[in-house]
């Protein structure tokens, strides 16, 4: 996502259009209608978002993703999310670990 200056003015909208297409797009994997390879390519996409946490307008993803999160009950949907958020932050602690030279 790139922070655009044709941003609606309420971020918070632009989140919940954003992941209402997310649900929906979530719904028709598990209907079998979008294969297991596009759907891994979009959630590749929702883990580098959470790893750059740009903003839109003044919203940041993450917090985006925590206030249409607390206003929509999609449990499941949800839950894959924060399993991709975590597996984001996992890849990222580790690529830093890399990072990190060891003491002689």
């Amino acid at each position: 996502m790139r922070n655009n200056p044709d941003t609606p003015s309420n971020p918070v909208t632009y989140y919940r259009l954003f992941w209402a297409l997310q649900y929906d797009q979530y719904i028709y994997w598990q209907q079998g209608v979008v294969d297991n390879g596009v759907f891994d390519h979009w959630m590749e996409c929702r883990k580098e978002d959470w790893r750059i946490n740009e903003f839109v307008g003044r919203v940041s993803y993450r917090r985006g993703f925590e206030i249409v999160r607390n206003q929509l009950k999609h449990d499941d949907f949800w839950g894959k999310l924060d399993n991709i958020h975590r597996l984001a932050e996992q890849e990222q602690n580790n690529r830093n670990a890399e990072r990190i030279p060891e003491r002689p």
